[in-house]
């Protein structure tokens, strides 16, 4: 069942909240089975995190790839409920009308819901700042072992000044060595490190940034905080170049064609990761069948050491955040950052 398919499905309730639009759909399949399916969406795509969308898969609705019917767009949907039996008429009985009342229950709490949720993430959050020698909620509990060397929580109150004032330093020089080294994967990583570097890297430059949701045709999502600028952005990391038979290239390409907020589309390549960037230098990054495949559309293409300069440069004040912003948002076609 994909919540979709069959002979009849009609909308038999609807309502609206600020960041969610939700249907109460009637399916009948070809067999005669009868379902009531919700179906939800979000017109929200930047602020909140996490993502209404998220948290829609957090609470068991499964993401439609197609085009739902109600929506004319993806959408997510549940299950809600079935009739053992289906005869015409039934849709005027107490079962029946009991099915709406708890679709109407869900709908008036669903924000209360959403709001809980973004609450559990932040606290986690914070218990993870906390204590981050220990992974709290790991899938095995933590393995707590005595070292002999270990000081006991009870001399804290006698430690010598000079012993506190070093102990404070190093803890300052550990999470600053901690914060710096979570841009490095610029230039080495993939996968989920590589995009929160990049992530790292766009809230540097003051951008509101966050992951799309998972099977959306970019990575991250990001704007100015004044929404003046958007930005949609792909992520990717490869031992070589890019070139056109990359699925990236569909990836941004059917972003650039379907987005509905002008957002600035770029694609970020960490190109020739496992290679020392001095050696990187000769190497071409995107071929020139890349470059001619994307030559009408106004998509920005660079390199991760290209993010990774930019943040360099931010930090070492030779360039402010808005000049990056400026340079990301209205350059095309390969990046040549000097």
């Amino acid at each position: 069942m994909d919540g979709h398919s069959g002979i009849e499905n009609r909308k038999v309730n609807e309502n609206n909240k600020p960041h969610f639009k939700l249907i109460l759909a009637f399916l009948k399949s070809a067999s005669g089975n009868a379902d009531f399916v919700i179906h939800v969406t979000s017109n929200i795509v930047y602020g909140p995190t996490p993502h209404p969308f998220k948290f829609l898969e957090h609470i068991g609705f499964e993401r439609f790839e197609g085009e739902c019917p109600f929506f004319h767009t993806n959408c997510f949907w549940r299950h809600f409920a079935k009739f053992e039996e289906y005869a015409p008429g039934i849709e005027n009985t107490t079962a029946v009308q009991n099915v709406h009342n708890a679709f109407n229950a869900f709908v008036n709490r669903i924000e209360e819901l959403y709001d809980i949720y973004k609450r559990q993430g932040e606290i986690l959050r914070l218990l993870g700042e906390s204590c981050p020698s220990i992974d709290i909620f790991a899938s095995k509990p933590p393995i707590i072992k005595i070292q002999p060397t270990e000081i006991p929580h009870w001399i804290e109150p006698i430690k010598f000044s000079r012993l506190i004032a070093l102990e404070k330093q190093r803890t300052e020089i550990e999470q600053e060595i901690k914060d710096l080294q979570e841009y490095l994967p610029l230039v080495f990583g993939d996968g989920d490190i590589l995009v929160s570097a990049v992530l790292k890297s766009l809230r540097k430059f003051g951008l509101s940034a966050d992951s799309a949701v998972k099977g959306y045709t970019v990575d991250i999502l990001a704007e100015t905080q004044d929404g003046s600028k958007k930005f949609g952005i792909e992520v990717t990391g490869c031992t070589e170049g890019i070139k056109k038979d990359s699925k990236k290239l569909t990836q941004v390409l059917e972003f650039e064609m379907k987005k509905e907020h002008d957002e600035k589309t770029i694609l970020i390549a960490n190109t020739y990761k496992n290679m020392p960037i001095e050696e990187r230098a000769s190497r071409e990054h995107f071929t020139q069948n890349v470059v001619d495949f994307l030559s009408r559309h106004p998509i920005l293409l660079m390199t991760g050491y290209d993010m990774y300069r930019m943040v360099s440069d931010v930090m070492e004040n030779r360039r402010t955040p808005d000049e990056i912003i400026k340079i990301l948002f209205n350059s095309v076609g390969v990046l040549k950052y000097l």
